[in-house]
């Protein structure tokens, strides 16, 4: 079933902290239209099942840690860039650079379901291009504002197949990112820099200037201009936000098994140094016989934290000890 929301809803879930509210396009008020949301009065979320089966709103009436804003139609392709889009919390399959191109699951119509007033379920069609038809569950906690994020992966083809989970949220990069660092890194600085993106030029010795080493922590500062790799086991990512939100993504990390791409990465970090941070955590590669399938789930949270100003002025850990405190 499709949930219909009220326009006003969309627009001001759409919303970035001081933002103005502007009248949507109508063609953009009609899709949007078919949105679902789920509410418990501390967040609410907001799916679009049309376009890859993405979240687009996560946070409070009014605000929206998700880089998508409602107002304008255009921003289902960031600054009109295929590669970036399309905008909000997406969720994708790896292994990058190997697996099929699969335009089906990135940004087609998925079928959207609201099994109770804190539930979504979002179903991908079959997808011959990847071998895989894909289930995202969203469950919001009754009283916090964790939401947990599951994508299964199941194949539908008579031969095995290896995928791998990749999340894929777009934030402002306005912000600082906190990621813990491998103390038993296999790469020499705890983390590797694809220095061209697009040309796949990897760094195994970066020293990028948005990038600071402390207490066992690299903190990103809003100068990221390339796709950050790390092979931490700690299991969770901070973003810190100038509307005063600590973003906290935390997830599994198995080191006894394989991960995939090109440098086995179990997170990573992208931005293309204007508007966009994508914020990447990883999951191990899947050996998934015919009709197997596999689950990896996120867990979020939005808490109420000073933004820092500086990269200086972060406290790694500090924020380490929040997070440890979630449930």
């Amino acid at each position: 079933m499709l949930l219909r929301i009220p326009l006003f809803c969309l627009l001001l879930a759409g919303l970035h902290a001081g933002e103005a509210v502007a009248e949507a396009p109508p063609a953009n008020a009609e899709w949007r239209s078919q949105c679902l949301m789920i509410d418990n009065g501390k967040v609410r979320v907001i799916a679009d099942p049309l376009h890859g089966g993405r979240l687009i709103a996560y946070g409070p009436v009014g605000g929206n840690i998700l880089q998508d804003n409602l107002a304008h139609p255009e921003w289902l392709f960031p600054n009109n860039d295929h590669w970036t889009g399309p905008a909000g919390g997406r969720f994708d399959i790896g292994p990058e650079e190997v697996v099929p191109a699969h335009p089906a699951l990135w940004t087609g119509p998925w079928n959207a379901d609201r099994p109770d007033p804190l539930r979504l379920r979002l179903t991908s069609p079959a997808d011959e291009a990847s071998g895989l038809q894909l289930i995202r569950d969203f469950v919001l906690g009754r009283d916090s504002t964790r939401l947990r994020c599951t994508q299964t992966m199941r194949n539908i083809t008579d031969r095995p197949l290896r995928r791998s989970y990749w999340g894929r949220s777009l934030v402002d990069c306005g912000g600082i990112s906190v990621v813990p660092l491998n103390p038993d890194s296999r790469f020499p600085h705890g983390y590797v820099t694809y220095s061209g993106w697009k040309t796949n030029q990897i760094s195994l010795k970066p020293k990028d200037p948005s990038v600071t080493i402390r207490d066992g922590f690299a903190i990103v500062g809003p100068g990221l201009e390339t796709k950050l790799g790390f092979d931490g086991t700690a299991g969770w990512i901070a973003h810190l936000s100038p509307t005063g939100v600590l973003f906290v993504k935390r997830y599994t990390v198995f080191p006894d098994r394989r991960y995939t791409g090109v440098a086995g990465l179990t997170a990573s970090l992208w931005s293309d140094g204007k508007s966009l941070l994508e914020i990447e955590p990883l999951g191990p590669e899947e050996h998934l016989a015919p009709g197997e399938s596999a689950s990896f789930s996120e867990d979020w949270w939005l808490l109420p934290h000073p933004f820092p100003g500086t990269v200086e002025q972060v406290d790694p850990l500090a924020v380490a000890r929040i997070v440890a405190g979630l449930k």
